[in-house]
């Protein structure tokens, strides 16, 4: 039991008005160490709250007082505001089920969660925006902190694993492994400037490469441009290139509905090197390359050239058809004939005709042979303009004024190259022309060829 005086003071405690001043009277129950002293029922009684350890003191449904370790359900989901939190925060598992972290009534506005103090430059951050937010309507956004140098990642192997997909604050990204996209992915950037996909690999590696790689069930495909180092494939090496494996059996299709195909071999200018009309016509600015030979125009040439070329074990055969228009001697072959062996038969055979889609009557019909052979480097070609008769016939109405030299056909060495070296022979021809006008040539040249077709050509 207590004497009067502690009574009084815990009565003070606990604010009971003892009567302003006046003595009262009641029973204080016999308690135990650390209890705290409480009405358990209405009277004049005061009993001990049981003690617990670790625990606050809190009030049932009915206001009933206790002491527990967890705060009642009405007092979890009015909490305002959190201090510090200086331990790790668990949630309890549910089973297959979620546990949630929600905004009530979120209106217009985000859920933040910041690893610094809620500013640009404090360090890394996810912000969920509300669905109905004026801005970012339902969007999930992470933030890289400002002027930090650091990266949105995506890591296997837990928080301290290796990267696989990174952004930097510029934008610029970073994945291993594969992409894959539904039916179609579409890079889109509507401005009024360049939008690319760029592929770089800037090492000067034996192996190094950039590239693009299409595969299908069974076959695949690629364009690569490789690095100058680059010892894979010989001729490869700072070259860009397009391949496909050798199961491809259709080869390459390139379709194009209006304008053409052309091809630019000039790195400055725009000029059509090979352009396929839509017509389905060819036209040539240059040369064309053909089974050992070359073929190309000259000066009074049209577009309209034909090249035949066979081969087998007595020598190389070529049919070379060509269209001069010129109003003076022209040349018809070029024939560069390198430092060896060689044995060189030609039949011309020439309609010359002083106006295109003239009468008859100005036509000249003329057939000539000639003939190359050189005996090895250290040695000149020798040219020969007689091998036989051939013929020259004119039609029998003259129908106006003729070139005094119409009809001249002549073989000769182009210029006075090394008898160690290549030396080029030309043949020439004078169109017949009218008196102030242009004359036209259609030439069928028929060659032979016996000796190595390395290095030779004709032009």
């Amino acid at each position: 039991m207590i004497n009067a005086a502690d009574f009084k003071k815990w009565l003070d405690v606990f604010g009971v008005d003892t009567g302003g001043g006046g003595g009262g009277g009641g029973t204080v129950s016999t308690g135990t160490i650390n209890e705290m002293a409480y009405y358990a029922a209405s009277g004049d009684t005061v009993s001990g709250l049981a003690t617990a350890n670790n625990a606050t003191l809190i009030t049932s449904a009915a206001g009933v007082p206790s002491l527990s370790s967890t705060l009642p359900s009405a007092v979890q989901n009015n909490i305002t505001e959190l201090g510090i939190i200086n331990e790790n925060t668990f949630f309890s598992a549910n089973g297959t089920g979620n546990r949630w972290i929600l905004l009530d009534s979120p209106a217009g506005g985000a859920l933040a969660m910041q690893a610094g103090a809620g500013t640009a430059a404090g360090g890394g951050a996810i912000t969920c925006y509300t669905a109905s937010h004026a801005t970012r309507p339902g969007w999930i956004a992470s933030a890289i902190s400002s002027g930090s140098g650091g990266k949105f990642a995506v890591l296997s192997g837990g928080p301290a694993g290796t990267e696989q997909f990174t952004v930097d604050e510029t934008g610029n990204a970073v994945a291993n492994g594969s992409l894959t996209a539904g039916a179609s992915s579409t890079i889109l950037n509507n401005q009024n400037a360049g939008t690319e996909l760029s592929i770089t690999n800037s090492t000067n590696g034996t192996a190094a490469l950039a590239g693009v790689t299409f595969s299908n069930n069974t076959s695949s495909s690629n364009f690569r441009l490789y690095s100058t180092g680059y010892t894979g494939v010989s001729g490869w090496a700072n070259r860009w290139v397009m391949s496909q494996s050798s199961s491809i059996a259709n080869g390459i299709l390139i379709r194009s509905p209006a304008g053409g195909i052309q091809l630019t071999a000039d790195g400055s200018t725009n000029a059509a090197n090979l352009l396929v009309n839509a017509s389905g016509d060819t036209v040539l600015s240059g040369s064309l390359s053909a089974a050992g030979g070359l073929v190309s125009g000259d000066s009074g040439s049209s577009a309209g050239i034909n090249i035949n070329y066979s081969n087998s074990v007595n020598g190389s055969n070529y049919t070379v058809t060509k269209l001069v228009a010129a109003a003076a001697k022209a040349t018809v072959l070029l024939v560069t004939v390198p430092a060896g062996e060689y044995f060189i038969g030609i039949e011309c055979f020439v309609v010359n005709s002083r106006a295109l889609f003239s009468d008859v009557g100005t036509s000249l019909l003329e057939k000539q042979y000639f003939s190359i052979g050189r005996n090895g480097s250290g040695t000149d070609v020798v040219v020969d303009g007689s091998m036989g008769s051939g013929f020259i016939a004119t039609s029998t109405t003259a129908g106006g004024s003729l070139s005094a030299t119409s009809g001249a056909m002549t073989i000769e060495r182009n210029a006075a190259e090394a008898n160690t070296a290549p030396q080029v022979v030309k043949i020439t021809i004078n169109p017949q022309v009218t008196a102030s006008g242009t004359g036209t040539a259609v030439i069928k040249s028929d060659l032979i060829i016996i000796g190595s077709l390395t290095g030779f050509s004709i032009a």
